[in-house]
């Protein structure tokens, strides 16, 4: 499940298998039709995020299998659903201090 949280956006991938990488996926969702700015033109253009289950956040590397996400034991897994929030790069620092602030847990 990937969701964009800057412009409210959500995407459902019923299929990822653990082999799979965040790029696989990336690839045929970008660019999405309602982006005006191109801000999520390319998969160069956005920053990936999972939250943890403290409620905190980290940085997905979209070349890492899902495997590997998910070994780490940091990825927050509801309902076998994983919650994957693409930021355009440039407004990302902006977009984790704005997380940080309505989500006291994740400081």
């Amino acid at each position: 499940h990937h969701q964009c949280l800057v412009h409210g956006q959500t995407d459902l991938i019923k299929a990822f298998k653990e082999t799979q990488c965040l790029n696989n996926h990336l690839e045929y969702i970008l660019p999405v039709p309602w982006d005006e700015r191109g801000e999520y033109a390319t998969m160069d253009k956005v920053e990936c995020y999972i939250r943890t289950p403290p409620g905190g956040l980290i940085k997905a590397g979209k070349k890492l299998p899902l495997r590997k996400l998910l070994e780490s034991g940091k990825v927050d897994v509801v309902d076998g659903v994983v919650q994957i929030i693409v930021v355009p790069r440039r407004r990302a620092q902006e977009w984790i201090e704005e997380f940080k602030r309505q989500n006291p847990k994740a400081n």
